[in-house]
C-alpha cells in the first residue's frame, strides 16, 4: 500500500500485489476535494520506483471497464497498452456457458451492499 498525505491528512492511497518480479495496481483512490494535487500521480509514481529499485520487472495497471474513461485515460497516461479481456462463465450443471450481465463478481457485490456508506 502507497499512501498520499497533505498537511498531516491521507488524501490517496493505492494497493498493490506482487509476487516473482511483476506487480499489479489493484486499486487506487483520492479525496474529491484533492484531486487538483495529482496525489494519485505521486502515489503512482512512488510505486513504480520502489518496484523499479527492487528489481520488479512488470507492472500492470490492472484491469478497467471501457466505460470507465476517466481512470482508462490516467492508466494510458503512463505509457501503459491496453488488452482486451473477454470473460466467460460456464455452468458446470448445464454443460454449457451462459451470458452474464455483471461485471462485478456475485461475491464482490455481496460484501460492498454490507460495507457502510463512508461520510
Amino acid at each position: 500500500m502507497v499512501l498520499a498525505s497533505y498537511r498531516g491528512m491521507k488524501i490517496a492511497g493505492s494497493v498493490f500485489f506482487h509476487f516473482g518480479g511483476k506487480a499489479i495496481y489493484k486499486y487506487g483512490a483520492s479525496k474529491r476535494e484533492y484531486q487538483g494535487l495529482r496525489a494519485n500521480n505521486l502515489v503512482l509514481w512512488n510505486a513504480i520506483n520502489y518496484y523499479s529499485e527492487k528489481g520488479y520487472t512488470e507492472l500492470c495497471f490492472g484491469r478497467t471497464v471501457r466505460e470507465n474513461e476517466g481512470l482508462r485515460t490516467f492508466k494510458n497516461g503512463w505509457g501503459t497498452r491496453e488488452h482486451a479481456l473477454n470473460y466467460y462463465e460456464y455452468n458446470l450443471h448445464q454443460a454449457q456457458f451462459v451470458q452474464t450481465q455483471e461485471n462485478v463478481s456475485k461475491f464482490q457485490n455481496i460484501v460492498f451492499r454490507k460495507m457502510p456508506i463512508p461520510y
